[in-house]
Order: C-alpha cells, then sequence, then structure tokens
C-alpha cells in the first residue's frame, strides 16, 4: 500500500515553507473531523450523505500524494451512490493510514 507523503504539497508550496505549513495544518485539523462525519453517516446507512464526506476528502488523499488512495475514494463515492459498499475497508485502511501519517 501506498505511504503518504509531502511531495505534492512541496511542489505547490515552491519553497513557501509557512504555505505548506498552513496546509498541513489544516489537513491535521479537517482530516479527523471529515472522518468521524464519513463514519457517523457510513455507520447510520446515509450512504448518499457518506459519499459527500468521501469526495470533499478526495483533494485532502491526493495533497498527500496517494494516487490508488485517490483511486479507491473515487470508486468508492460513484458505488456509495449506489449503495454498494464492497469497498469500504479498502477506503477505511487508506484513511486510518492517513491519521496515522498526520500525526507524526
Amino acid at each position: 500500500m501506498e505511504t503518504p507523503n509531502l511531495n505534492y504539497l512541496k511542489d505547490i508550496a515552491a519553497g513557501d515553507v509557512a504555505f505548506e505549513e498552513n496546509i498541513l495544518n489544516l489537513l491535521k485539523k479537517e482530516l479527523p473531523k471529515d472522518y468521524a462525519l464519513f463514519n457517523e453517516n457510513f455507520n447510520k446507512k446515509k450512504y448518499k450523505e457518506a459519499a459527500q464526506n468521501v469526495y470533499k476528502m478526495k483533494l485532502k488523499i491526493s495533497m498527500l500524494g496517494l494516487k490508488k488512495g485517490l483511486e479507491i475514494a473515487s470508486d468508492f463515492e460513484k458505488d456509495l451512490k449506489l449503495n454498494d459498499i464492497k469497498l469500504s475497508q479498502d477506503f477505511i485502511n487508506v484513511l486510518k493510514k492517513i491519521l496515522v501519517y498526520l500525526k507524526d
């Protein structure tokens, strides 16, 4: 499985360390909230709302260099709209990996 990284963030920051730190702090603050809201909707079988939560997290996943993770999120978002949850564990694994990475 892929490992989150800051390569993309460093590229778009173009040496602006303050910008890089601001985005990283935003990710650390917002992603746990997004994940909690997703879990709440998913556990209540509100799959359309959960799909919207996944949509919101896709940018954050891509910013951390997770191309396969973004692919999983995109596919899972589409599936959720059809009440298909087969990719749920794959998506949750991507998020857990990111959350562990952001804690360090």
